[in-house]
């Protein structure tokens, strides 16, 4: 059977690193469905208009159309979706993904809401062994997924930052350990509750056939299985490759000697979720770490010669304006690398959104860019808290992502987002 999957992730909604790697859910549902004989049809939003992909939704010779769905996505499926009814009654209709699986009534009718991962359920979707509605995604054995088909995206990989190209990112693993209030349960709903990790046997031997100088493991957190992380490390090292991975101030500082062996491996660069400044914030967000393992991590790595990312989310729910300086203090001392900024954004699915339902400020879909400071939620000033980030912006410690200055300090007005945002909507039925 012939299929078309969507990433509608069209622009103003996508950028920087959204647009420096590829959305390894679709890549993996779509290599499955390949390897079981079909033929699949890519629509990626990165590098396709919105008119175009109605476009090609109307010519389609696909029997099947499915949509993976974040949080940003909402609006723009919405539109597809209505589109598809309207100009193809005679595709059937699969939305899955994060949003579908914690908020289901979002999103419009269709003939599959897949909640849950979908590597095997939606090829059992196209032979007919899955009944129409609500489906429960059945998670598979990551050992058995066969490597992403990177020849279905039409841009090569970048690299965040720090590496050489030719580079590509790697998922690991699927789920999470930790509380943190602003993520879980979302993650746990849609993975499960058990860390699951591919085999190092196959990360290894998809990396060999890349042909490439740098990769990133893409997981949210890799440093979280130190067994895993030695053996990985002890056969990648061969390889000569450089790489960066994501990690936890808590992880760092109490397994140094697992750093070193990374670092020995290859490893130059860590993106560490720092979050905030203040204990009292980081406890409310039940991160599990201190301000003080915050900057002893980052010491630590500096002093091993690996440079730092550092995440900062600001704006959060009870959070004050002394708060937010403290964060800014704590940068100054750190001095990483690299400081990425992001406001607070209630995602669905998680602790924090629930008790932030009464304090949003809008429904739109913009509301879920959390690069950008507009308001989302009653209480912070966000006048207060662009000021302090211009502030870590033009601090010598530290200087911003590329993607943290365009989105949160030099960012378009608002207006201008939200009209652009609304281009399709003005072509929608324009095109012949």
């Amino acid at each position: 059977m012939k299929a078309t999957l969507v990433w509608p992730a069209f622009h103003p909604y996508v950028s920087g690193p959204g647009e420096a790697h590829i959305p390894h859910g679709i890549g993996h549902i779509a290599t499955e469905c390949i390897r079981r004989g079909h033929q699949i049809e890519l629509i990626d939003g990165r590098v396709c208009s919105m008119r175009k992909a109605l476009r090609i939704i109307r010519d389609t010779e696909s029997e099947v159309i499915g949509f993976s769905v974040l949080s940003a996505f909402v609006g723009y499926t919405k539109e597809l979706v209505s589109f598809t009814k309207k100009a193809r009654p005679d595709l059937g209709i699969a939305v899955g993904g994060i949003h579908p699986t914690v908020c289901p009534r979002d999103l419009p009718e269709c003939d599959w809401l897949v909640q849950g991962e979908g590597e095997i359920t939606f090829w059992k979707i196209l032979e007919g062994e899955e009944g129409r509605g609500v489906v429960k995604g059945v998670s598979p054995d990551l050992g058995e997924l066969a490597p992403i088909d990177r020849n279905l995206f039409k841009i090569a990989e970048k690299p965040l930052a720090w590496v050489e190209e030719p580079t590509a990112s790697v998922m690991i693993a699927r789920g999470c350990p930790y509380k943190c209030t602003f993520c879980q349960p979302a993650e746990r709903i849609l993975f499960g509750s058990r860390l699951r990790f591919r085999p190092v046997d196959s990360v290894i031997s998809e990396l060999e056939k890349l042909n490439l100088r740098s990769f990133m493991v893409d997981d949210d957190c890799f440093t979280c299985s130190p067994s895993y992380v030695e053996e990985f490390c002890e056969r990648i090292r061969p390889l000569g490759l450089k790489w960066l991975c994501q990690g936890r101030a808590d992880n760092i500082v109490d397994n140094v000697d697992l750093i070193k062996t990374m670092r020995d491996a290859g490893l130059i660069g860590m993106l560490i979720g720092h979050e905030s400044g203040d204990n009292e914030v980081l406890n409310s967000l039940e991160k599990g770490t201190t301000v003080e393992q915050n900057i002893e991590s980052t010491m630590i790595l500096k002093g091993l010669g690996i440079k730092v990312w550092s995440n900062i989310m600001v704006g959060l729910p009870g959070e004050s304006s002394a708060a937010v300086m403290r964060t800014l203090d704590m940068v100054k001392k750190m001095e990483p690398d690299i400081v990425s900024t992001s406001v607070f954004t209630p995602y669905p699915g998680s602790e924090l959104a629930d008790k932030c339902v009464d304090l949003r400020k809008s429904s739109e879909e913009i509301y879920y860019m959390r690069g950008r400071i507009e308001p989302k939620i009653e209480g912070p000033d966000y006048k207060f808290i662009a000021k302090a980030l211009r502030q870590m912006q033009t601090s010598r410690s530290a200087r911003m992502s590329h993607w943290a200055k365009s989105a949160a300090i030099m960012r378009p007005p608002l207006k201008a987002i939200r009209w652009l945002s609304r281009y399709a909507r003005l072509m929608q039925y324009g095109f012949k």
